[in-house]
């Protein structure tokens, strides 16, 4: 009798064995065996052929809404697309003529600059075609994230050049009226980029002008083509300008107001950033140039190279 407990004893532990053995197998075999049935589509196996990824079935799209306006680079000189509007649009992963790939390429809106770009004048609006996968680790059908309560995610704060008043400023020693101009930027915070709780756009903290000064192509056409025509000119004021300016914020709304008195002609460029209560995203800086003008009409001023 004790000869047959300890041989059923012994067959039990081979018996727990093989199970043991077997349920390993299966897990090991998981990926592959998943192929075999009909939980592994063929969009899944085009994203991994041993089905360890799988194909989800859209995706958001960030596309511009409204096209933004020309800004000059500061070192280059050189024409460039900035402040636009964004949104967000899905598409569905996968097309005709081939429905079998998790891949799809739709067309979106994007800018571009115009065939005569100058500061401040619109972008043109465009279609673009962008080409996109929507392959995820099958074992983790949502975006691996760390654990820990929903952070609501913005875009940077989106800076404009509202207004310039008048728009074709003089200098002051030929203005009769010596009024410089006036500037108003628009701020607007970032919209958010995800779905966890939170405002749609991000609260603004802080609007700051970081400087005004003469741009240095204009400083060197001062010294050598005006001082071709008027003898001994030179550039008069000293820059960067000490300007300060009247910010008020409203939430995610906010505006800059500052005034300039230029003692020169040519390009000022200014130089604005903004701060935003945000996780990542948090400041953005955008450059801007605003032209002054002599009465004289017969002078080529520079361009707008900054």
């Amino acid at each position: 009798m004790r000869k047959f407990m300890l041989l059923n004893r012994k067959s039990t532990w081979i018996k727990i064995f093989v199970i043991a053995l077997g349920i390993a197998f299966i897990v090991a075999a998981w990926p592959a065996a998943r192929c075999a049935v009909a939980d592994c589509s063929a969009r899944d196996k085009w994203c991994a052929a041993d089905c360890s990824k799988e194909c989800y079935n859209t995706r958001s799209i960030k596309e511009i809404d409204t096209p933004g306006y020309v800004a000059l680079d500061w070192q280059s000189g050189l024409p460039f697309c900035t402040n636009p509007n964004w949104k967000w649009t899905t598409h569905p992963c996968s097309a005709p003529p081939d429905i079998t790939k998790c891949q799809n390429t739709v067309a979106v809106h994007d800018q571009r600059l115009p065939s005569s770009p100058s500061a401040g004048t619109a972008c043109e609006l465009f279609w673009a075609s962008n080409t996109f996968t929507c392959c995820r680790d099958a074992d983790n059908p949502q975006p691996t994230k760390t654990p820990g309560p929903c952070t609501p995610e913005y875009e940077e704060p989106t800076i404009t050049l509202s207004s310039v008043n008048p728009p074709f400023p003089l200098t002051i020693g030929q203005d009769p009226e010596s009024e410089g101009f006036d500037v108003v930027i628009a701020v607007s915070g970032g919209e958010k980029t995800n779905s966890c709780a939170g405002p749609d756009n991000a609260p603004l903290t802080d609007i700051s002008l970081e400087s005004v000064t003469l741009s240095a192509a204009s400083i060197t056409w001062i010294e050598d083509e005006l001082s071709i025509f008027y003898p001994g000119a030179a550039v008069l004021d000293s820059y960067p300008l000490a300007i300060t300016g009247d910010v008020n914020i409203n939430e995610s709304i906010g505006t800059l107001i500052f005034h300039v008195d230029p003692l020169d002609p040519g390009t000022y460029v200014i130089t604005i950033e903004a701060a935003q209560d945000a996780v990542d995203n948090d400041t953005a800086t955008e450059i801007f140039g605003v032209k002054v003008y002599l009465l004289e009409t017969t002078f080529t001023m520079p361009g707008n190279e900054w």
